[in-house]
């Protein structure tokens, strides 16, 4: 976002804190936080949308009204975003612990698109079952070609089995339903 400012910065002091709210030229709203010539960083605040600009200006100036002083005000905005933080944190904390029980590295690299996160396919999906009637297995064929077979290890839902004597050349020979493929197809 841009810090060209569109129009002149309004100023008011609110007990001992003193906002500084402008309009930037790409549309966005900031926030500028003083104490004296001070600047809290910590309570400043860029963004684009609108409410967001406004109930964090209300949240501010609401605390400096009620006699808080800015660090007691950042903390107590501060503390919403770092709850988010920490749930995240544990989220992958757990996805990681999931990776590490697996006891594999990811066979196939996840594309930048971000395709591995997207739901199977309806293809997908056929050889999914597939593989559960089958008992978990399914060979390279026709039905489940090396590209959908990459893709659902991508995701996760396969691990993938190699024909051996092939030297360094790694030729997927089938496919075996991971507990995430199994839970995905029931």
């Amino acid at each position: 976002m841009s810090s060209a400012v569109l129009s002149a910065p309004v100023t008011k002091a609110f007990g001992q804190v003193t906002i500084t709210a402008s309009r930037a030229v790409d549309g966005g709203y900031a926030i500028n936080v003083f104490t004296g010539a001070v600047r809290h960083s910590a309570l400043c605040y860029t963004t684009a949308d609108r409410e967001l600009y406004r109930a964090r200006y209300a949240a501010i100036r609401d605390a400096a009204l009620a006699g808080k002083p800015a660090e007691q005000i950042a903390a107590g905005i501060n503390g919403q975003a770092s709850a988010a933080v920490d749930s995240a944190e544990r989220i992958v904390d757990n996805v990681l612990a999931e990776l590490a029980a697996h006891g594999r590295h990811r066979q196939v690299r996840p594309t930048m698109a971000g395709a591995h996160l997207a739901a199977p396919s309806d293809p997908a999906q056929r050889v999914l079952r597939a593989a559960h009637a089958n008992g978990g297995t399914i060979a390279r064929s026709k039905a489940a070609t090396v590209v959908q077979l990459q893709s659902l290890a991508r995701k996760g839902l396969v691990t993938l089995n190699y024909q051996s004597g092939t030297g360094r050349r790694r030729v997927v020979e089938s496919a075996t339903l991971t507990e995430h493929g199994r839970k995905a197809v029931a």
